[in-house]
């Protein structure tokens, strides 16, 4: 069967689910204003936040099945590391450390800030999760042949499978309760944008490498 079929099967089934939980928020909301008892109202809360952190994760993969066309903007690459770091940061507070080598000038990229920061964060959420060390893990953002580059070394001295195959294919994973489609959207996302990932290992060093490539602009930031 064609991915696009599911894809679209499971953008549709999504949408129909986050109505009915919209629906059941809102009765629940209503159930809450009827309710005078105080432990009953703290029950009622939490289980409007469970509602909330459902529809979210419906949200979450059913946008793992498309990508949208890139609306780009030059931004300098070096802003995107800073602003990346930041972000990842407030985003993942108890990650493990990362050391950074930024070695970036002016070179500017053309992408779309939201859906290249999603692909980024998805490869760092999969090192993070993988990472087999209380030592750091090593990021260096450079230009390289002409090319944005992003390397990140995690410590991993086994890999489950070929490294090569990583995300090429959708509903593949080895992470527990993992739906194998994280590496594959942050793939998309990045061939969307003329960009390419690939990931590697090395036996003797106990690492895994990924590399993400993206073409520098033409057009600087500032036109």
């Amino acid at each position: 069967m064609p991915f696009e079929h599911v894809a679209k099967f499971m953008r549709q089934l999504s949408h129909d689910l986050r109505n009915n939980l919209g629906s059941f928020d809102l009765q629940t909301a209503f159930i809450a204003e009827l309710v005078t008892d105080p432990e009953a109202s703290v029950e009622l809360k939490k289980l409007r936040s469970m509602i909330a952190g459902t529809a979210k994760t419906l949200q979450a993969v059913s946008g793992s099945f498309w990508v949208q066309t890139p609306n780009l903007i030059a931004l300098p690459a070096r802003m995107f590391i800073e602003d990346f770091r930041e972000r990842l940061q407030k985003q993942q507070p108890d990650a493990p450390v990362t050391e950074w080598v930024v070695e970036l000038g002016d070179e500017t990229i053309s992408i779309d800030f939201e859906m290249v920061f999603r692909a980024f964060a998805e490869l760092f959420r999969n090192a993070f999760h993988f990472h087999e060390s209380k030592e750091p893990l090593n990021a260096r953002a450079t230009r390289e042949e002409g090319t944005f580059s992003l390397e990140l070394r995690e410590i991993r001295p086994l890999v489950d499978t070929p490294p090569g195959t990583w995300g090429q294919a959708p509903f593949i994973s080895t992470r527990r309760a993992g739906y194998g489609l994280g590496l594959f959207h942050a793939r998309q996302i990045l061939s969307a944008h003329e960009g390419h990932v690939d990931f590697s290992h090395d036996a003797a060093a106990g690492t895994v490498t990924t590399r993400v490539r993206l073409p520098l602009s033409a057009v600087t930031a500032d036109e």
